[in-house]
């Protein structure tokens, strides 16, 4: 009867004892836990601090090459024009000269032929500095549409690739921290276990 009461009064205290352990454990675990979620919650944090810099700066570089290539066109813009102006200008006196020489020693006969091939010498010569315009001009905003959407394409796969690398280094750190964790607790288990069989 004294057997069958000690062996009882064990196991009673086991139970109790394993569950005291658990309970233990437990509280340690939820608090470590509670460590982990804090640090990689202020590593999230820091993360999108770096993230908003990091965008920051960019869209100031590309202000600045935006900046510069609208400064670049504007002065080809500004030289083409120039260069037309002073060419109507000059094709303007050019023709006053001539049609005041021509008025002067040829008949009115060959101021009518000649005029006439002016005004066609003209028009071919305004389509075809048209045409080189409107080339240009075409040539130009292409590059402009092609180098936005360049930009943004860029940008947004500088932000998904650190997005990813960013997810992976904490998953990582996550899991080794976890097994860390788990490894420090079984082996504090395995001791009490072997220490309450020794006892």
């Amino acid at each position: 009867m004294v057997m069958v009461l000690e062996q009882r009064i064990s196991e009673i205290l086991l139970v109790c004892l394993e569950q005291r352990i658990l309970e233990i454990l437990l509280v340690r675990l939820e608090q470590r836990i509670s460590e982990i979620l804090l640090v990689v919650l202020e590593q999230r944090i820091f993360s999108e601090i770096l993230l908003v810099v990091l965008e920051q700066r960019i869209s100031e570089i590309l202000l600045v090459v935006l900046e510069q290539r609208i400064s670049e066109i504007l002065l080809v813009v500004l030289e083409q024009r120039i260069s037309e102006i002073l060419l109507v200008v000059l094709e303007q006196r050019i023709s006053e000269i001539l049609l005041v020489v021509l008025e002067q020693r040829i008949s009115e006969i060959l101021l009518v032929v000649l005029e006439q091939r002016i005004s066609e010498i003209l028009l071919v010569v305004l389509e075809q500095r048209i045409s080189e315009i409107l080339l240009v001009v075409l040539e130009q905003r292409i590059s402009e549409i092609l180098l936005v959407v360049l930009e943004q394409r860029i940008s947004e796969i500088l932000l998904v690739v650190l997005e990813q690398r960013i997810s992976e280094i904490l998953l990582v750190v996550l899991e080794q921290r976890i097994l860390e964790i788990l490894l420090v607790h079984l082996e504090q288990r395995i001791l009490e276990i072997l220490l309450v069989l020794l006892e």
